[in-house]
């Protein structure tokens, strides 16, 4: 049996778009759509292949979602009125919370 996990490695950069951001790590490309305030879809491609999502994944469109993206030395966080994104910066990871902190 082959490794069960596999690191993304440091994020490298991020940018924001319309409905969340994109984040390139020393391993992977990251995709953070939000679909709602509570709604995220997180894609994680090693290759440009992997990147094209499959047609029965998802089959809502994204709407528009206000949300804010905070940055400091150590991580990122997406927050929208219900739930809180937060990823670490090296090694990448994501985890999802409710305001509060809970996860």
């Amino acid at each position: 049996m082959g490794k069960l996990y596999q690191s993304l490695g440091k994020l490298e950069a991020w940018q924001q778009y319309d409905s969340g951001i994109l984040i390139s790590t020393e391993e992977a490309e990251i995709a953070i759509t939000l679909y709602s305030e509570s709604v995220v879809r997180v894609m994680i491609s090693k290759t440009e292949e992997d990147a094209t999502p499959l047609p029965y994944a998802v089959v809502a469109e994204p709407n528009k979602v206000d949300f804010s993206v905070d940055e400091t030395e150590k991580n990122l966080a997406i927050t929208t009125s219900e739930i809180r994104v937060l990823i670490s910066k090296e090694p990448v990871r994501i985890s999802f919370t409710d305001l509060d902190g809970n996860f």
